[in-house]
C-alpha cells in the first residue's frame, strides 16, 4: 500500500498510513519484492521528493542504511536514477 502512495507521489496519504506502520503494523514493511529496500529506496526510486524529504527531515529515517540484496544507500540509488 505504501509503495503505491510512493509511485503515485502521494504525500499526505503515505503519512498516514506510514504513521500507522510506525505504531507496529508490520504488514506495511516492504517485503524481498522490493529488493529489501527501505521506504526512503523506493521514494528516491520514484522521485517522490515530497516523500523523500518527510522520511529524512520529519521521520528521521536514517539515509545510510543499505538494502538487502544491492547493499546500495538512498544516494547511490538516487545518482542511477
Amino acid at each position: 500500500m505504501l509503495l503505491r502512495f510512493i509511485e503515485h507521489h502521494q504525500l499526505f496519504e503515505f503519512i498516514e498510513v506510514y504513521k500507522i506502520y510506525l505504531n507496529g503494523d508490520k504488514s506495511l514493511k516492504p517485503t524481498p519484492d522490493f529488493g529489501g529496500k527501505t521506504f526512503l529506496h523506493l521514494a528516491i526510486e520514484n522521485s517522490a521528493i515530497q516523500i523523500a524529504s518527510y522520511l529524512l527531515l520529519d521521520a528521521k529515517v536514517d539515509p545510510n542504511v543499505l538494502s538487502h540484496n544491492s547493499q546500495m544507500g538512498v544516494l547511490h540509488v538516487a545518482v542511477s536514477y
